[in-house]
């Protein structure tokens, strides 16, 4: 019940975070639900390489991104489990 106002906020700040599609192409807007395991497969990825930069001084902002990714129904287990 406390976490359902922010799901929205999450899954939005996922969407978003990709610039290109999976073929390179310039990245139209896509929903966090059309989201593919390419995609994740690239944010879980990009999140992992970068967790370490900030020494475990998070924004705000990169937990809810992290829980977004995690609970995404195309998440691929492997990436799961990196992530």
């Amino acid at each position: 019940m406390i976490d359902a106002p922010m799901k929205k906020a999450r899954e939005s700040l996922v969407g978003k975070m990709l610039t290109t599609d999976e073929f390179g192409e310039d990245r139209v807007a896509k929903s966090y639900d059309e989201l593919t395991t390419r995609e994740l497969h690239i944010l879980a990825e990009s999140l992992c390489v970068r967790l370490n930069l900030f020494q475990k001084k998070y924004p705000a902002f990169l937990p809810q991104v992290v829980k977004a990714v995690l609970e995404h129904r195309n998440l691929a287990s492997s990436d799961h489990s990196i992530l």
